[in-house]
């Protein structure tokens, strides 16, 4: 429960810091704002799964739960040798939308935010 429930409730709540200048914090401001509840609900819900699935994921990564999965020919794979301690990030984004595996392996709406790139100049 620590290591997934509670990193993903931890994370979301650092949403409400109104210093917070995230592209998602940014966004969900900008959607108070509009009185429009149903559009923000849209945003958040998704949001908050995939925290859930990506605390779930970096869990195993970091070989804080040690899960294996057992193949459909039987073998049993590590997940995190398997996943070479990458998973989390692949679902959430990877190497961009085409690695997403949101947007590979889910039907359902996500939220997704081209990170432009770091800049260290004021």
């Amino acid at each position: 429960m620590k290591y997934v429930r509670d990193n993903a409730i931890g994370a979301c709540d650092m949403m409400k810091n109104p210093k917070s200048k995230s592209v998602d914090v940014v966004r969900w401001r900008q959607m108070m704002k509009s009185d429009s509840i149903d559009e923000l609900l849209k945003e958040i819900i998704p949001h908050c799964v995939d925290q859930v699935i990506f605390y779930l994921l970096h869990s195993i990564d970091q070989e804080l739960l040690p899960l294996s999965f057992t193949t459909s020919s039987g073998k049993c794979v590590n997940l995190t040798t398997e996943g070479k301690s990458e998973m989390a990030g692949y679902c959430v984004s990877g190497g961009g939308l085409e690695d997403d595996w949101r947007a590979r392996f889910s039907k359902e709406r996500f939220n997704y935010d081209e990170m432009p790139p770091l800049s260290f100049d004021e």
